[in-house]
């Protein structure tokens, strides 16, 4: 364990401290937060963003709990160098990847300020909330990392 990069451990340390985080926020959003709005607004029916981004509330909650999850069992197991919790990490950064931007794309529209379309807003939000993910998964590719997971 001496001679193992500091900087991978690092990474799991990163990576169980923001996923913790998501957790938290999923588990909040998912047990308070959405009931909480749906009980106290009976007339979202009639107005259309309102209902229509509280049918995507709970699975959004549902899918960053599971990604959640996954990168803190992922972060857990990168600090102790394990080789298939690098791959997973991978993974979960390319389907976390494709997630956000099926919502940047098709839910965010949604807002009642961008009227239904696609604005620069979503596409710079985007590519800015990538970026991490991306160095994730490049950082993890590379070959001075790769040899340090048994």
């Amino acid at each position: 364990m001496k001679n193992k990069l500091k900087s991978i451990r690092s990474i799991g340390i990163a990576l169980i401290a923001v996923s913790s985080l998501t957790i938290i926020s999923s588990l909040f959003g998912l047990l308070y937060w959405i009931d909480f709005i749906t009980e106290k607004a009976s007339n979202f029916d009639q107005v259309p963003y309102e209902s229509h981004m509280l049918s995507f509330a709970k699975p959004i909650a549902v899918i960053s709990l599971t990604f959640g999850l996954g990168f803190l069992v992922v972060g857990i197991f990168i600090t102790l160098y394990k080789n298939w919790a690098r791959v997973l990490a991978q993974v979960l950064a390319v389907l976390y990847l494709i997630n956000f931007w099926y919502q940047a794309i098709f839910i965010a529209p949604y807002n009642p300020f961008d009227k239904g379309e696609i604005g620069i807003d979503q596409v710079l939000g985007a590519l800015l909330w990538s970026v991490p993910f991306i160095l994730l998964i490049r950082y993890l590719n590379k070959d001075k990392v790769k040899s340090h997971f048994a």
